[in-house]
């Protein structure tokens, strides 16, 4: 019986120490997986740098994108057409194929990582964006091609139709550039006339402002006599002096008189006053009597 109890009191303590290193191992375990989500963690937050950049570059490499670049290239518009160079792009070739062009171009990038080491997704991503950038340039570069004006006839029309329009342009402007020289000419003749017209004036001016009258003072000399000296004086003008002017006045009103009778000459103020003058008068010449002229005239001016 003592050996039954001691048998199961060794086999409970081997248990106790078994689970406290199976806790111990699970605890390590969870501790392992928690750094390695935390590194995992770490790993997603850093850049993701692309295999490509690490790696040596191929001998190979971007022979591909020089084909394409040089297929790509084409020549002035006016020269293409003058030489007749121009490579017309069919829908009906069977030799030309976009896919074919698409395959080629992926082929050169699909070739690297593959055969090397395996590829993650930001790689496929890049590569992706790399297909969809190369085909969008080649369907820009054949719709340029395949537009209906980059045809042979109307390129040769076009040049035809600019070609006859400067020669024709040429005489045209000839015969206006001699026109607007002759206009020209003759505008610079009429200004030069003007400005010369305009310079002598401006020079007769400042002659006559350069002319200053003087006037020559009284010379005045003087002559030594015997215990005398006289002094000469030139021949002073003598002017006779104004008469003053009399105001007229009226002979009938005594006013000052604007008019005068061209009769009688006597001055009058007033058309009254001239009345009274040629009445006073023609009483006078009617005590002519005996005058035969007088009383005629007298007779007339009564019957007028």
């Amino acid at each position: 019986m003592k050996r039954k109890h001691s048998n199961s009191d060794n086999y409970s303590v081997n248990d106790v120490i078994s689970e406290d290193r199976g806790e111990k191992h699970v605890d390590e375990q969870n501790e392992q997986e928690e750094e390695s989500d935390e590194s995992s963690s770490d790993e997603q937050n850093e850049p993701v740098y692309s295999v490509s950049l690490g790696r040596a570059k191929r001998v190979h490499a971007g022979n591909k994108m020089g084909v394409l670049l040089e297929s790509a290239e084409h020549e002035d518009e006016f020269y293409k057409n003058i030489f007749g160079d121009l490579n017309e792009n069919n829908d009906d070739d069977p030799e030309y194929d976009e896919e074919s062009d698409e395959d080629v171009v992926d082929s050169d990038f699909d070739r690297s990582e593959e055969e090397d080491e395996p590829i993650s997704d930001e790689e496929e991503k890049q590569r992706k964006k790399r297909r969809i950038t190369f085909k969008v340039l080649l369907s820009k570069i054949n719709s340029f091609f395949e537009e209906p004006e980059f045809s042979r006839k109307k390129l040769l029309e076009r040049n035809k139709k600019w070609i006859m329009a400067k020669m024709s342009g040429r005489s045209v402007a000839a015969n206006q550039v001699s026109r607007e020289t002759q206009e020209t000419e003759r505008l610079n003749i009429a200004s030069l006339q003007k400005y010369e017209q305009f310079e002598l004036e401006r020079k007769k001016k400042r002659e006559k402002v350069n002319t200053v009258r003087k006037l020559a003072p009284p010379y005045i000399s003087i002559v030594d006599a015997p215990n005398k000296k006289f002094m000469v004086l030139p021949d002073v003008k003598k002017f006779e002096k104004a008469e003053r002017k009399v105001k007229l006045l009226c002979c009938v009103t005594s006013r000052p008189a604007k008019y005068r009778d061209p009769l009688t000459g006597l001055p009058y103020a007033n058309i009254e006053a001239f009345k009274i003058i040629r009445e006073k008068y023609m009483e006078y010449l009617r005590t002519f009597k005996n005058d035969e002229e007088i009383s005629q005239w007298l007779s007339d001016i009564s019957c007028a």
